[in-house]
């Protein structure tokens, strides 16, 4: 099982049917005082259809680390400083739909590559997350076949690398391959 907590963030972008679809971007504050009180957010986008809120969400996850200094900025100058850079960031890498999680053998017999396919308007691409060199090509079966049987668990490992950092999620990956070759070896037993 994967740990359920990411590295905390003083900002988030959030996908709201309020309306609409939109994606709002708030700080803590406002999203606690949302609750009990109307509290505009820092920056939102109106999204016209689900697939393409899903795909502008997947670009900004992938881009987690800029959050805090996408929210200064629109503290400090603006929700209009943010749009600009936001869409002209978007339209030199456009967002695509998540069409699954991607898995394939790495640059050698003891590495895998963990992403995303994405679907958008230029076709289909990878979206490269991480390549894990595993110390033997025993441990990167094993991960591949735990991998392959808790798709759920696989793609909360994706969120921890996107959250965390792929040094993290490496650290998750060779645990987990202890974890299925210790298995395996009991059940020689």
């Amino acid at each position: 099982m994967l740990p359920a907590s990411y590295l905390p963030s003083p900002y988030s972008f959030q996908a709201v049917n309020s309306g609409g679809l939109k994606i709002l971007l708030a700080n803590d504050e406002q999203i606690a005082r949302a609750r009990t009180t109307f509290t505009a957010p820092l920056w939102y986008m109106e999204i016209g259809d689900q697939q393409s809120l899903d795909a502008v969400m997947s670009w900004l996850k992938v881009r987690r680390s800029e959050w805090p200094a996408w929210g200064k900025l629109a503290e400090q100058k603006g929700h209009l400083a943010l749009d600009k850079i936001l869409r002209k960031l978007m339209a030199k890498d456009k967002p695509a739909a998540s069409m699954g999680m991607l898995m394939r053998d790495g640059s050698d017999d003891r590495s895998l590559v963990l992403g995303e396919l994405l679907a958008g308007s230029t076709g289909m691409k990878e979206c490269v997350y991480h390549e894990h060199r595993f110390a033997d090509v025993e441990r990167r079966d094993a991960f591949r076949n735990w991998l392959l049987a808790n798709n759920p668990d696989a793609n909360a490992l994706l969120e921890v690398g996107l959250a965390e950092g792929t040094a993290r999620m490496s650290q998750l990956m060779d645990e987990i391959a202890a974890e299925q070759v210790g298995k395996a070896a009991e059940a020689d037993v």
